[in-house]
């Protein structure tokens, strides 16, 4: 656990990390401006209204999400190789957890 705030600490002072959230925050505020467009002539703003903010968190979210995810992964891959951590970090098994243990024997037998 500590290692996630540890990670999670190096990740949020990082410029990267800034990045993407004030371009988060500019999409966001474009899609507000246009659903507000939107909604001016609707005959039925409050569906339409909610429609739209779905659609568009749901999207960006995802689109964000992974790119942050990307980003956070090749920026702790490239620290860990670095510091030559990367070595302590291979030599360690890591056991599935029991989660992903029961999704993979189901699946093999339904197959």
């Amino acid at each position: 656990m500590w290692s996630l705030k540890l990670e999670a600490g190096n990740s949020i002072r990082q410029k990267k990390f800034w990045l993407i959230t004030a371009l988060m925050v500019l999409i966001y505020i474009m899609a507000f401006y246009e659903i507000r467009d939107n909604l001016e002539g609707a005959s039925n703003p409050q569906g339409l209204l909610a429609t739209s903010l779905v659609g568009y968190i749901m999207v960006s979210a995802f689109l964000f999400i992974g790119l942050y995810a990307l980003i956070a992964g090749a920026t702790s891959l490239n620290s860990d190789l670095e510091n030559g951590t990367i070595r302590v970090a291979l030599s360690k098994p890591i056991r599935r957890a029991p989660p992903i243990s029961w999704a993979s024997s189901w699946a093999s037998r339904s197959a």
